[in-house]
């Protein structure tokens, strides 16, 4: 638990025999609302989870250590962080690492070795750097979601089945997006609360389940939420729907 929960804390020394327990460091700074000192993560920690959840005057640099598997929540709340960081190849889970993180607007590169980025930047409202997802990834449900100034083109590869609330709230998403696989089956609410003022375009390979999934007209599976039609333009191997600017194409 560390210093779980401790609104007072603010510097911290820790000593040079002080060992984590179990490489360990889950929850070690959770809530500790005013913290904002530096703090070096020693090798050998493979547990990140939560670590600065809910710091929310937290802004320091931090090195991620090459053996840490588990950032899931680990900057979430954290709403003044924004720093340079890098993410180790060792790294399987970053479920809404950086979550809340309202300030976040750094190239963060996700490495090959992450299956999980549910929520990763939900609420990263100043969010906009071009991302990659990697082929190991499953799930995108909510990776996005009210990232308000996110507009930057995305490829959904081949390895993705999920992408329900993906890109929600991103009021300002004009750019691509790309879905490489075939074998999306939740698309549901995907550009939920999108700015029917802005256009975006979505590839789909044809003839897949994900075109099926994506063209979903009822207000449980579509889109956007909502009850949802969709008009042919032949010409151009696209269908679309005027009212919420919404164009697919088929690749």
């Amino acid at each position: 638990m560390g210093f779980f929960n401790n609104g007072y804390v603010k510097n911290i020394v820790i000593g040079k025999n002080v060992s984590y327990v179990n490489n360990d460091a889950s929850d070690l700074f959770a809530r500790c609302y005013n913290f904002n000192a530096p703090v070096t993560i020693r090798n050998g920690i493979t547990n990140m989870a939560s670590t600065f959840n809910g710091c929310i005057n937290f802004n320091q640099p931090v090195t991620i250590p090459d053996g840490v598997t588990n950032l899931s929540n680990a900057f979430n709340n954290c709403r003044k962080f924004n720093q340079p960081i890098t993410i180790p190849g060792s790294v399987t889970n970053m479920a809404t690492a950086f979550g809340q993180c309202s300030e976040l607007n750094q190239p963060i590169t996700i490495p090959n070795s992450v299956t999980n980025i549910y929520s990763t930047f939900s609420s990263c409202y100043n969010f906009n750097q071009p991302i990659t997802i990697p082929n190991s990834v499953t799930s995108m449900s909510s990776t996005f979601y009210f990232c308000s100034k996110f507009n930057q083109p995305i490829t959904i590869p081949d390895s993705v089945t999920v992408i329900s609330d993906a890109f929600g709230h991103c009021d300002n998403m004009t750019s691509n997006i790309t879905i490489l696989s075939r074998n999306i089956t939740i698309a549901r609410n995907m550009l939920f609360g999108k700015n029917n003022s802005k256009r975006i375009n979505i590839i789909v390979p044809a003839g897949s389940n994900t075109n099926t999934v994506v063209m979903n007209t009822s207000a449980s599976y579509s889109l956007v939420g909502k009850s949802i039609t969709w008009k042919s333009d032949t010409g151009n191997n696209c269908r679309y729907n005027a009212a919420y600017n919404i164009y697919i194409y088929y690749i």
